[in-house]
C-alpha cells in the first residue's frame, strides 16, 4: 500500500514533533501490562545496544506512529502496519524487508523487557 499525501503529512508532523513525545520503544514498552518506566528505560537502553542503530531508529519511528495510531482508534495490527508502511516509504525500503527487520527488533525488545523485569 502506498501512503497518501495526507498520510505523509501525518508522518511528517509526528516525526517532527517526536521530541515532544516519549521514545517509540519506551512508549510501546509502557503500553504492555506489568511494565513501569524503570523497566522500560532499562529495556530501551538494552535494545539500543543490541540491534543496529538504523534498525533502532526505524523501530522507534514506527513505535511512535503505532502508539499514535492506536490512540486514534486503530487496532494493534492495523496501527503497526500503517506505521510500517509510512516509514518504509519515507526511507525507500521494501515493506516486506522492513517487516522482517522490525520483527527481529520486536523480539529483541521483548527479550530486553523480560531481562529488565
Amino acid at each position: 500500500m502506498r501512503p497518501t499525501l495526507a498520510q505523509g503529512a501525518v508522518l511528517a508532523a509526528l516525526l517532527t514533533t517526536a521530541p515532544a513525545l516519549a521514545d517509540g520503544a519506551t512508549d510501546m514498552c509502557l503500553d504492555m501490562s506489568d511494565t513501569d518506566e524503570e523497566q522500560c528505560a532499562c529495556a530501551d537502553a538494552e535494545l539500543a545496544e543490541t540491534i543496529e542503530a538504523e534498525d533502532y531508529d526505524l523501530y522507534t519511528k514506527i513505535g511512535t506512529l503505532y502508539i499514535a495510531n492506536m490512540a486514534a482508534g486503530q487496532g494493534m495490527a492495523d496501527a503497526w502496519e500503517a506505521g510500517l508502511d509510512l516509514v518504509a516509504n519515507e526511507h525507500g525500503l521494501g515493506v516486506s524487508d522492513l517487516r522482517g527487520r522490525m520483527n527481529d527488533a520486536g523480539k529483541a525488545h521483548r527479550d530486553a523487557i523480560d531481562a529488565c523485569g
